[in-house]
């Protein structure tokens, strides 16, 4: 009898470890199942860091995007807006690159000067944007050169005689005129230190200076409309490589080349308008998140209700996709370095 109670307590304890060991297998398996991207960003947030002041069309776009972008992530998770300006955005973009957290919970929209910054300004811009997430851009971008309606400029032509005033924030405000200077001989006198380009205006406006040389068509339209209907505001001319349909008549830096070094060198730097206004991500986050935040900001793009209140905020929507960014990166960081030098001699880095 004793040997068979003996045998019984054995056989329960051996059923017990079995479980035991299932259980614990069990757990272990689970435990070790890679997180999805659903279940990293359910109850997240995600920071948009806008590399620019409060008030201007970096700001408009980036609470636009924030607004319905997280509808399409897995997951769900919020979004929060952190202004960061200063530097053209380099100081946003050292942070997304260098600071920030690379789990991909933290986005950064950028002025697409400081995706070619590293060129120019090693010293400062300490990042490979080869190496960002790219998620693309909601507008595609001209940048113009424009006058008050009192100032003693009224055509880009006067520019080879005449000096014009103009308020730079960093970024194409300051880099855009100080390359005309260089590589076309024109006048523009770049007063720099201006926290962001509604500061800028605003000293404009209070006639501390008479234009900007290198503002954001869609920018003005969507925050100084009114000063572009009224002619408080003229536009004299367009940077870009390509023609915009909407500035009929305008005349293009570009067409002011003369030779095919400074058609070149102008290339290089108004090659960053096809950027449009870049979206990025550190490059070591996670490929799945990576992928699934491209694909939630492609779809946001196209979304009725972001469009609809694009459309009366007046933001243009005309989206640049990631994968252009990315091979547009790569190919101006081919660009000969003797013409890099040139350059950056030029606009004063």
């Amino acid at each position: 009898m004793a040997i068979g109670r003996t045998f019984a307590v054995a056989a329960v304890v051996a059923l017990n470890l079995t479980a035991l060991v299932a259980s614990t297998g069990a757990q272990t398996s689970q435990s070790s199942r890679p997180e999805s991207v659903e279940e990293f960003y359910r109850g997240k947030q995600i920071r948009l860091v806008v590399g620019s002041d409060a008030g201007g069309g970096y700001d408009a776009y980036g609470r636009l995007v924030a607004a319905y972008m997280g509808k399409y992530i897995p997951g769900n998770p919020s979004f929060i807006v952190q202004n960061m300006a200063g530097a053209g955005s380099l100081i946003a973009t050292n942070h997304v690159a260098n600071v920030a957290a690379k789990d991909g919970t933290v986005i950064g929209a950028i002025h697409p000067d400081a995706v070619t910054a590293p060129l120019f300004r090693s010293d400062k811009a300490k990042y490979d944007p080869r190496k960002f997430v790219w998620l693309g851009s909601p507008v595609s971008i001209t940048y113009t050169v424009t006058v008050w309606h009192t100032a003693p400029i009224q055509t880009f032509d006067e520019l080879f005689s005449k000096e014009l005033i103009v308020a730079a924030s960093g970024g194409e405000s300051t880099v855009l005129p100080l390359l005309a200077n260089g590589v076309l001989g024109t006048k523009f006198k770049v007063i720099t230190g201006y926290k962001s380009a509604s500061a800028g205006f605003l000293a404009i406006e209070r006639g501390e200076a008479q234009g900007n040389g290198g503002d954001a068509l869609n920018a003005l339209k969507s925050v100084h409309g009114d000063r572009l209907r009224d002619g408080t505001v003229r536009i004299i001319a367009a940077y870009g490589m390509k023609p915009n349909p909407e500035l009929a008549g305008v005349p293009r830096v570009l067409d002011y080349a003369k030779t095919p070094e400074q058609r070149e060198a102008l290339s290089l730097v108004f090659s960053t308008d096809d950027f449009g206004w870049p979206y990025i991500m550190a490059g070591e986050v996670p490929a799945d998140r990576a992928r699934a935040l491209q694909a939630a900001f492609e779809k946001a793009m196209t979304d009725k209700d972001l469009l609809a209140d694009a459309a009366k905020r007046r933001l243009d929507i005309s989206p640049v996709r990631a994968e252009e960014q990315a091979k547009l990166v790569v190919d101006t960081f081919n660009t000969r370095a003797e013409v890099v030098d040139k350059v950056k001699r030029m606009i004063g880095e």
